[in-house]
């Protein structure tokens, strides 16, 4: 098994309390632009080669950040990023292909 490491995660912040979901408190959705705006504030006093930069994404919602790099990937992606994801000819990797791919 492989394990990587992260220094920052940025997604939607589920509050809890006492490892149950806190009804009293909203969750901060964080996607489409918010989610760039996060990266760049997160990355502004980096040096980013964007051009060299991979993103990673299943959802239409995460086509923002797909396009701030040179290599977007959509990942197991629903219908419209797959329609988008094949027509910028974007890497596509899905479960369907690894079950093939391991069959094979």
């Amino acid at each position: 098994m492989i394990y990587i490491t992260f220094d920052c995660i940025i997604g939607s912040s589920i509050p809890y309390e006492d490892e149950k979901l806190s009804k009293n408190t909203s969750i901060r959705y964080i996607y489409g632009e918010r989610k760039r705006e996060f990266i760049h504030a997160h990355l502004s006093n980096t040096d980013v080669d964007w051009q060299n930069s991979f993103a990673y994404g299943d959802s239409y919602s995460d086509l923002n950040v797909l396009e701030l790099v040179g290599n977007p990937v959509a990942v197991n992606p629903e219908p419209r990023l797959l329609e988008i994801a094949n027509h910028k000819k974007w890497e596509i990797i899905s479960e369907f292909d690894h079950k093939k791919s391991v069959s094979n």
